[in-house]
């Protein structure tokens, strides 16, 4: 019940607190990588998990082995929904663009020191020849 208040708040635009917990910052993980997995999410469920992904990134509490190792999932995780594509054969366009910016949004908050890793991703899915146009404005975000 929680996770479906904080996702619908994250969606109309509502800021909410960073989780106190690392057993919070996990749920909100899952809740991504369940939702990165399904092709039939919607734009508005996915950017509200990608925000609170980033938003746990950014201030989770913990001892600070378990805090890395949890932005280096949350890494993989936004990757992955960095990746998230829908793409429209009339007009050779990813209608998840907006995915997608909120993933690169979210991605500032994992850390410099994982900064090589997603570059190396997006050099080999994003950057390289796609079969769609890439939206200038995904340029700009990462």
């Amino acid at each position: 019940m929680m996770r479906a208040c904080l996702f619908l708040l994250l969606a109309h635009g509502v800021a909410v607190a960073a989780p106190a917990a690392l057993a919070e910052a996990r749920e909100r993980l899952d809740a991504l990588e369940q939702l990165v997995g399904r092709a039939k999410s919607s734009d508005a469920d996915l950017i509200a998990a990608i925000d609170a992904v980033g938003l746990a990134c950014a201030d989770v509490e913990g001892e600070p082995r378990e805090r890395e190792r949890f932005r280096d999932d949350a890494a993989a995780a936004l990757l992955k929904a960095l990746l998230v594509e829908r793409v429209d054969k009339t007009t050779e366009r990813n209608l998840r663009n907006d995915v997608q910016l909120a993933a690169a949004r979210a991605l500032r908050h994992v850390g410099p020191e994982r900064a090589p890793r997603i570059m190396r991703a997006l050099e080999r899915h994003i950057l390289r020849d796609r079969h769609y146009d890439v939206d200038p404005s995904f340029y700009e975000e990462v």
